[in-house]
């Protein structure tokens, strides 16, 4: 008896041990929480004229940072280091990169567009503008500072925010020319959560 118990005992070990729990997949039918920044409920638009909620993310993970297209040094710097962030992701990773615009006022719907081809952005991305109050609103949720300065150009925070699927914020990115190494295992983990 004591040898089947044993035994028993070494199966249902072995079992437990070979059928690790899968890791939970992401509801998109849940309610969002209190501090998702998808309830902001803007409607913004993408290079692709296409009239787009920031909500429209829900259900992958989404590297998100705010710029403007004529800016001359950090914003191309920022575009840089998310585009190494995307290219630390494995090819099946699913994440969106999205640019927001501070300037609706410069930043039309072609001079997005041809601010993504110049910096060749991948089907992954997308470029938006909406009215000042939206970019607003939008910088201060994600705690993004910035203010027009006398000479045209704006200054502000160079931070690229990550988000769940839920969009939820997980992650910070603070600064130009950060290893990003620690944002692509943030993003990388919150893939495999929103399957």
């Amino acid at each position: 008896m004591k040898r089947l118990l044993l035994l028993l005992t070494l199966v249902l070990g072995i079992a437990a041990c070979s059928n690790e729990a899968a890791p939970p997949v992401y509801d998109t039918s849940a309610p969002l929480s209190e501090t998702s920044i998808y309830l902001m409920g803007a409607d913004w638009t993408s290079d692709a004229e296409q009239t787009i909620q920031l909500a429209d993310f829900r259900g992958r993970p989404v590297a998100l940072t705010m710029i403007y297209t004529s800016c001359g040094h950090a914003c191309p710097m920022i575009v840089s280091d998310m585009k190494k962030i995307a290219g630390g992701l494995p090819e099946d990773a699913d994440a969106s990169f999205v640019l927001v615009s501070f300037d609706p006022d410069r930043d039309t719907v072609e001079q997005l567009r041809t601010f993504r081809e110049a910096h060749g952005l991948g089907d992954e991305w997308t470029l938006l503008r909406s009215d000042d109050v939206d970019v607003r609103t939008l910088a201060a949720l994600l705690d993004v500072r910035y203010r027009f300065e006398a000479d045209g150009n704006i200054a502000h925070t160079n931070r690229i925010t990550l988000l769940d699927a839920g969009g939820e914020i997980i992650g910070r990115q603070e600064g130009l020319g950060v290893d990003p190494a620690s944002s692509i295992s943030i993003l990388q983990e919150a893939t495999s959560l929103a399957l």
